[in-house]
């Protein structure tokens, strides 16, 4: 594969111009590090109300940074998906393919025929990307530091809210009999 790479270099560079497109991809791995240790035990985001200004505006710029770096790999594949058939290695052809899920499951036991599937094809991923994208307001959050989630896209939240608002009328009618007496 290594051997392909060098020799076949000016269709990587030439045709989808890997160089450029990988260098502008932020440190996924250094982003995603930081991201995760914010989840360990005994931090103070674990004693953190939900959905409250917990996080400082670089930490939602760096969620979001994640996002767009995915998001970028992601064109990066369907640049090299356009070119699929000239990618001569087996092995760069495999590690290239993405699938998504239905495709991921298939079992290929036909034989005589070249499995489509195996375990170096990468699942699709942008999906899960544009639903979070999706499921809250990224100028609210990269301005005010808050991720607060759309209606309909956490339960748990939604519920709370529609409780608060039910305590918050209740409360408001409580007050209003106490004015009256």
């Amino acid at each position: 594969a290594v051997d392909y790479l060098i020799k076949d270099y000016s269709f990587w560079d030439e045709t989808i111009n890997i160089s450029a497109e990988l260098n502008k991809l932020p440190d996924l791995e250094r982003i995603l590090n930081h991201l995760s240790v914010l989840g360990v035990k005994g931090r103070m985001m674990d004693k953190a109300v939900l959905f409250e200004k917990i996080w400082d505006i670089n930490k939602i710029n760096r969620l979001l940074k994640a996002l767009d770096g995915f998001e970028s790999l992601d064109n990066l594949f369907y640049q090299i998906q356009l070119h699929h058939d000239e990618i001569k290695s087996p092995i760069i052809k495999h590690i290239t393919t993405v699938l998504n899920g239905d495709q991921m499951d298939q079992d290929n036991d036909d034989e005589g025929e070249e499995k489509k599937t195996n375990a170096r094809n990468i699942p699709e991923f942008i999906s899960i990307i544009k639903e979070i994208r999706d499921s809250f307001d990224e100028e609210e959050a990269s301005k005010d530091g808050i991720i607060r989630p759309y209606p309909g896209h956490d339960t748990e939240y939604d519920e709370a809210s529609r409780k608060l608002k039910e305590n918050s009328r209740d409360l408001e009618e409580i007050l209003e009999d106490i004015i009256k007496n």
